[in-house]
């Protein structure tokens, strides 16, 4: 483990090879805030949908659901209305 880390030191002795990890680690990090940082987010959003489902789920007694519940109880976040108000106009009419 010391000999790695020596040579990872040794070879940031150099100017470019400073800059050249300078920018690694910035392109890291720029990926990480680009992808993985959205990603929680719309998982976090996702859940609480997914939430909200299971409580219109269990508030419905008949075993049929209405499409106007789930578009104003569950699909609230962000595209997920008009998606869902899609959906619902592509469905038959029971």
């Amino acid at each position: 483990m010391t000999t790695s880390l020596a040579f990872v030191l040794s070879i940031l002795h150099s100017w470019p090879n400073r800059i050249v990890a300078f920018f690694l680690f910035l392109f890291i990090v720029l990926f990480v805030v680009q992808f993985f940082v959205p990603a929680f987010r719309l998982k976090r959003k996702l859940n609480r949908v997914i939430d909200r489902l299971k409580a219109v789920k269990e508030a419905n007694e008949a075993g049929v659901v209405d499409l106007e519940a789930i578009a104003g109880q569950a699909m609230t976040v962000g595209n997920l209305q008009h998606l869902w108000s899609a959906y619902a106009f592509l469905l038959p009419a029971r």
